[in-house]
């Protein structure tokens, strides 16, 4: 989207652009003409302005300016006053603690590097379909980050065998090492895909196959991205399959806390099939636990998947917790999901310690205040910023070990028609965000 400043006085309009940036003054700019063909001058005389405020978010509004529109163009920026009726901000990114007046800060992963040189990290993808090398982008973006440039990865994942299933896919851990003298940072990538597609493609497959042919093109799209493929496995997770899914993430967290890689060589493409090679179950009482420091970045219903795999395995509670430097939630999700663990019907006290018992399992051998960073963006749908009133969610000494920071961001800086962004795509950016990027490699106004 290109923006360009009115036809006016540069001067004049530098002018403006400098003290509008102190106190929120509005600026012309040409902001949807190249939306809907109208020239770079024409745009600029819609009227629609951004106004940019000392926080550092920058919105876009009508002014009530209209006056020299070519008559022909008239009908058309009408129709955008119209469309937008409010402001809408496109660019944002603010960080805060729910209920508290402090400050938010945190620290990034590059705290650890600096103190112990070697950390780890584990990452679970949330709703959808992903590929077994879906976190290769991140993790190489985060590796630059950290002034990571030497790196290899895993020529094949490591598939998740579970004994009392033989003939189950639990899908794949794919581990890559990134490096820098005596800095090292290994990624452990679990994809559990695997395990709900086949119930997909059973059940929902013809829904985004061969969809009604009235269901209009936009609809298709969301029914296909967000129900089908998506929120199914919301669904699978609150039924009977639970258990299943919960296995898989209790094997990655063991192996992410246990395993030490042996990686050599070139990063290769990734080449899975059915012979790739399984990994003997991790069992939390027979490995030994690694030293280094633990990160944990979720994404959607992933975030629940590691609560309640912790939530069930007190000993691996334990390990987990005694390593875990930051708890990140891309998408957070988890005031929705805790309605899943609710039993009583008023809400009353015995539904809170149900509902304390997800955090308190991650803060289980931590000595320290544990930073849980929820990520959400006010146009994704699926996303939930933690309330003020969460401690009141939880019972004992779990609130009191735990610091809550909420990060609010934008993902996607372009509206259609500046009304409207597209929920899938919104609720998915994270893993590609600047802002989420810097954020989880270097902290937040983190005390040195």
């Amino acid at each position: 989207m290109i923006l360009t400043t009115s036809p006016r006085s540069r001067k004049d309009t530098s002018r403006r652009r400098d003290w509008a940036a102190q106190s929120g003054d509005e600026l012309p700019l040409f902001v949807l003409g190249s939306m809907i063909g109208i020239r770079t001058d024409a745009g600029a005389r819609l009227g629609l302005t951004a106004t940019a405020h000392p926080r550092g978010n920058l919105e876009f509004c009508p002014s009530m300016y209209v006056g020299g529109i070519m008559r022909s163009r008239l009908p058309i920026a009408i129709g955008l006053q119209l469309l937008l009726a409010g402001c809408v901000p496109f660019w944002s990114f603010s960080a805060s603690r729910p209920g508290v007046a402090a400050p938010a800060t945190f620290c990034g992963i590059d705290d650890a590097m600096a103190h112990s040189k070697n950390a780890r990290v584990l990452v679970v993808h949330g709703m959808g379909l992903h590929d077994p090398t879906y976190a290769r982008d991140f993790e190489f973006a985060i590796a630059k980050r950290l002034d990571l440039p030497l790196g290899s990865c895993s020529i094949e994942p490591r598939r998740i065998a579970n004994p009392d299933d033989p003939d189950g896919n639990y899908g794949t851990i794919d581990t890559c090492t990134f490096n820098n003298g005596d800095r090292h940072l290994t990624f452990y990538a679990w994809n559990w895909s695997p395990l709900s597609k086949p119930f997909k493609d059973r059940f929902l497959r013809y829904d985004f196959d061969r969809p009604d042919k009235m269901r209009l093109w936009a609809n298709r799209r969301l029914k296909a991205e967000i129900i089908d493929l998506s929120l199914s496995d919301a669904v699978l997770y609150a039924g009977h399959f639970k258990d299943n899914m919960r296995y898989g993430a209790t094997q990655a967290l063991c192996m992410a806390t246990a395993e030490t890689p042996k990686l050599s060589g070139a990063i290769v493409p990734l080449a899975l099939s059915d012979e790739s090679r399984s990994t003997p179950p991790c069992d939390v009482s027979t490995t030994a636990a690694t030293s280094e420091d633990l990160y944990i970045v979720t994404h959607s219903l992933g975030s629940m998947m590691v609560f309640d795999a912790l939530r069930k395995d007190e000993d691996l509670a334990h390990r987990v917790g005694s390593r875990l430097k930051l708890f990140a939630m891309l998408a957070n999700q988890w005031p929705l999901l805790e309605l899943s663990l609710q039993e009583h019907s008023d809400g009353g006290a015995a539904s809170r310690k149900r509902t304390s018992s997800a955090l308190g399992a991650v803060v289980k051998g931590s000595n320290d205040r544990l930073p849980i960073v929820a990520f959400s963006d006010p146009n994704d749908l699926l996303s939930f910023r933690v309330p003020d009133n969460w401690a009141e969610m939880v019972t004992g000494d779990v609130a009191s070990k735990i610091s809550f920071v909420n990060v609010v961001t934008s993902t996607t800086h372009a509206a259609i028609l500046g009304i409207a962004v597209n929920p899938g795509t919104a609720h998915t950016a994270y893993w590609r965000d600047k802002r989420v990027l810097n954020a989880l490699a270097h902290g937040y106004s983190c005390p040195k």
